[in-house]
């Protein structure tokens, strides 16, 4: 199982996954997909720590798993266009331009 650490901290805790999610800022949709591959340990241990601080009442930082998410976030990252997809895109645009000039549905005229 990946993440055993987290999941059983969270179960010896009697802590849910949306509640974590709070706990670390992100959404528990985030943290679903996150705990799907296998974590740094150094990041699981750090989790581990906010679960205990959080149900001990103590102050806990998750900056350090903000920073991880950052590193992680792959939604800033270029999409990596081959030349092959490339020209499926423009085949599929001049195939629409020509079906929509077909049908009439362009009218440029002004």
């Amino acid at each position: 199982m990946n993440n055993a650490k987290i999941r059983t901290a969270l179960v010896l805790n009697n802590v849910h996954m949306w509640e974590l999610a709070e706990m670390l800022g992100v959404s528990d949709s985030v943290l679903y997909k996150m705990l799907r591959y296998e974590i740094h340990p150094d990041v699981q241990d750090q989790v581990v720590k906010v679960i205990e601080c959080a149900v001990a009442g103590e102050p806990y930082d998750n900056k350090f798993f903000k920073l991880y998410r950052a590193t992680q976030d792959k939604r800033h990252k270029p999409h990596p266009r081959t030349p092959e997809s490339y020209a499926r895109f423009v085949a599929r645009c001049l195939d629409e331009a020509e079906r929509r000039r077909m049908e009439g549905g362009w009218d440029l005229s002004l």
